[in-house]
């Protein structure tokens, strides 16, 4: 394998297979892990260049903040909520995504995000109607795969076509790298990340759900809010196709309980992230805002940080369909720290996968992430002994 990156750096936003013009690079899973990586094939390879040229790591992404010349945040930054409460229920946050796809379709351009495919496998399509919006909506909480997208991209974009493209945040960096340029007619929306799964450990979820209840999953709802949207991260409705339908809560959501207690099955790129803070290329970033006064109806609330005037511009277009409060830099970390913040790395991460080869899902997650009595015993005391150091403090 010829890698221009270390394999840990590598964030699998495929640009360098986009912009290969021989189709000598080719993103290949990770028979560990199955997480994608940019492998070459040397006998057909022309050393042209192009793949180092487009990678957003690589480049460390000066090129695009020149170009770009963003803001963060300094356009504006809200904590948001749709006046719709459907929309609202129906989204991951506060429902400021439909809004704006809406928008960009009825003026007859594309979106692409991420959606579920063929068993339940997550790539970036592009959609042009109301119908298929939905296939778009709510995260999914496994890294998505690009596929062809940043060429097709670029053929709208040719068109002079509006494009509305909602990614992680190195996808992103991905696709103006990719381009080389800053298009007027592309809009680039980006997520704040706590990084991104593993595509095994999702894939070994699913059967082991699938051969549990005796049938395909049909559809996962990630963040259901049925109990409320304060509870939603570790809340997931499973549709099978057999008309079953499961909520899987705190105590039995495994695939959660790996990913946000453990941090066991991440990216290594994603606890190194080179695009956390203010280091971004998206005209808008959104996220989950914990840090409102005010979460009484528990729906989901947003947050939206303008990073450039396109970005402000587009948002002005449909800010009637949310109630606003502005907001300052500092409240941005305190609602969701993770944008400032990569996730930390679990030390216990490969021997997870090794074990996960042989075992079921759940036992493997329980294994790698439970914490031993006497850990818990030693932090429930580290605890004590802070509070009773504050208490002397101010004596």
């Amino acid at each position: 394998m010829n890698y221009w990156l270390k394999k840990t750096e590598c964030s699998g936003c495929a640009a360098c297979a986009n912009n290969c013009p021989v189709k000598a690079l080719v993103m290949k899973r990770d028979t560990l892990t199955g997480f994608l990586y940019p492998e070459i094939n040397n006998d057909i390879c022309v050393n042209c260049g192009k793949c180092m040229d487009s990678c957003p790591v690589y480049k460390k992404k000066s090129n695009i903040e020149i170009v770009q010349n963003l803001e963060y945040g300094r356009r504006g930054i809200y904590e948001v909520r749709n006046k719709n409460d459907d929309i609202r229920y129906n989204s991951t946050s506060g429902g400021v995504f439909t809004t704006l796809a809406n928008m960009y379709i009825s003026d007859g351009g594309v979106v692409f995000g991420a959606a579920y495919g063929s068993k339940m496998y997550v790539q970036h399509i592009g959609i042009d109607s109301f119908e298929n919006l939905k296939r778009l909506r709510q995260s999914k909480y496994v890294q998505s795969d690009i596929k062809d997208t940043y060429l097709r991209v670029k053929e709208f974009v040719n068109k002079r076509i509006p494009v509305l493209f909602v990614g992680s945040p190195c996808q992103v960096a991905g696709l103006y790298e990719y381009l080389g340029y800053v298009p007027d007619t592309l809009l680039t929306v980006e997520f704040i990340c706590l990084g991104v799964n593993s595509p095994e450990a999702y894939d070994s979820w699913i059967k082991e759900l699938e051969k549990r209840h005796n049938s395909k999953i049909k559809n996962i709802w990630f963040k259901y809010k049925d109990d409320g949207w304060r509870k939603s991260p570790f809340t997931t409705k499973i549709l099978f196709e057999n008309g079953e339908e499961v909520v899987l809560r705190k105590k039995d959501n495994y695939y959660m309980k790996g990913y946000l207690e453990g941090n066991i099955f991440l990216r290594d790129s994603c606890c190194d992230c080179q695009f956390v803070g203010d280091r971004r290329c998206g005209d808008i970033t959104f996220g989950d805002f914990w840090g409102s006064t005010d979460l009484s109806d528990d729906m989901g609330t947003s947050i939206v940080i303008l990073n450039s005037s396109k970005g402000e511009n587009n948002f002005d277009k449909i800010k009637d369909s949310f109630w606003l409060k502005e907001l300052g830099r500092n409240d941005v970390y305190k609602g969701n720290p993770h944008f400032d913040e990569p996730p930390k790395a679990n030390k216990k991460s490969k021997a997870f996968y090794s074990y996960l080869k042989n075992h079921d899902f759940s036992l493997t997650v329980l294994k790698y992430t439970r914490k031993s009595v006497v850990e818990k015993s030693y932090n429930a005391l580290k605890k004590i002994i802070r509070k009773i150091l504050r208490v002397f403090s101010r004596i």
